[in-house]
């Protein structure tokens, strides 16, 4: 990025150049952009929030339903609004809420079926990919590595993800530790009478994973300093 008064280099989104101390033009627009686009977020999550707790307390006489909404709505804040509204630490922060606000829905349905499969599925199922998830994020925070090899171990972790999910829920529906070895057969072969998909994503990652490797041997100096 280059100063528009001096044509010094500066770091990239500057909102003032540290060379002439000026600030930039743009700026404003750009910010006003984003008051406009959280108020029309916070108005549609608001009005959503509002008619269902009217709704609610309308035809139950009482709050039930509404919480998941309220999650709900909660963590598409936090994907949509979140972000913008962090100074530092914006992936890490975001993602927590989000994580914290699934379990917390998945506890409020389980609450309002009265159900007992919170902590016999529900947690454990989610677990599994929320902790791959975070095995991408914390790929993607660690300074210095390349960014190549930063998608290539990504990609990877898409790959496994892909093949090993469902026979991860296998295993917690089923509770046998020979199901997910039956599940994850599955994945690489005839299925009845179709095949399943999950093997042709993981070669399509796997490919990815090659192709980073090869560029980050090619390119070993990209993106280090982001």
């Amino acid at each position: 990025m280059v100063c528009e008064y001096c044509n010094r280099e500066i770091p990239e989104g500057s909102v003032f150049c540290y060379a002439c101390g000026r600030k930039l033009s743009g700026h404003e627009h750009r910010h006003t952009g984003l008051k406009i686009y959280h108020g029309i977020m916070l108005a549609l999550y608001g009005i959503a929030l509002l008619t269902c707790f009217i709704c609610n307390l309308a035809v139950g006489h009482t709050l039930s339903w509404f919480f998941i909404v309220l999650c709900s709505i909660g963590m598409g804040f936090c994907i949509t609004n979140l972000p913008f509204m962090l100074k530092k630490h914006r992936l890490v922060l975001s993602a927590a809420s989000v994580t914290v606000l699934l379990y917390l829905l998945l506890f409020v349905c389980n609450a309002y079926s009265h159900g007992h499969w919170l902590l016999r599925y529900a947690y454990p199922i989610v677990t599994y990919p929320v902790l791959l998830v975070w095995m991408m994020i914390l790929v993607a925070k660690i300074r210095g590595l390349n960014v190549f090899y930063k998608l290539a171990v990504i990609s990877l972790i898409c790959a496994i993800a892909a093949v090993t999910i469902s026979s991860w829920v296998s295993v917690i529906l089923y509770g046998s530790p020979r199901s997910f070895g039956y599940y994850f057969l599955t994945q690489f072969g005839p299925r009845g009478h179709s095949y399943t998909g999950n093997a042709f994503v993981a070669i399509f990652f796997l490919a990815c994973f090659i192709i980073g490797l090869i560029l980050g041997m090619v390119f070993p100096n990209k993106g280090r300093r982001s």
